[in-house]
């Protein structure tokens, strides 16, 4: 399946070019490593560990446990392919499936654009906790705050010939 950054954008997801691979039939999270930051996806019952993960032809994936390498904005996603099976022999290596990004580029016009996301504890629907919920309703619920804000630009220097992008996002935690 591919995924144009048209279409990405207008659909709700997680903030995570991997989130996109769940729309596929047969992909479902699992309890693998996340690392923080990356998602754990199962494909056809393969683990997290056994599939690819690729941005612009080169692997991204984490040498170490096998998951998701890097994490990208999907702002700067010009397109995303999802392998559930029946790939090609180059795209070996993978028991589950194989997820590849094309990253947005220069051209012969000049493009770009900004983004500004902002979540916080406040604009979630209240806990509602009594004594039968056991210790749970003596639990503290700790605040939090994140912004992520971003540009992106492209365009050329020689018409047909070079050409530029570059991209920035910054998320911003509390202290």
């Amino acid at each position: 399946t591919n995924y144009a950054c048209t279409l990405i954008s207008a659909l709700p997801g997680d903030r995570n070019y991997a989130a996109m691979a769940l729309a596929n039939p047969g992909v479902a999270t699992d309890r693998g490593d996340r690392q923080g930051r990356s998602l754990a996806l199962s494909i056809y019952g393969a683990t997290s560990a056994e599939n690819q993960f690729y941005i612009d032809g080169a692997n991204t994936t984490n040498v170490l446990k096998g998951v998701q390498g890097k994490a990208l904005n999907n702002e700067f996603v010009q397109e995303i392919e999802v392998k559930t099976g029946g790939y090609q022999a180059e795209d070996g290596r993978a028991l589950g499936g194989i997820i590849n990004v094309v990253t947005k580029s220069g051209g012969n016009t000049f493009h770009g654009g900004g983004f500004f996301y902002y979540d916080s504890a406040n604009w979630q629907a209240g806990q509602k906790l009594t004594a039968a919920d056991s210790v749970i309703a003596k639990m503290r619920f700790v605040d939090y705050e994140r912004r992520d804000f971003g540009v992106d630009a492209g365009g050329y220097v020689l018409t047909d010939r070079l050409s530029l992008f570059g991209a920035y996002d910054w998320i911003q935690l509390p202290s």
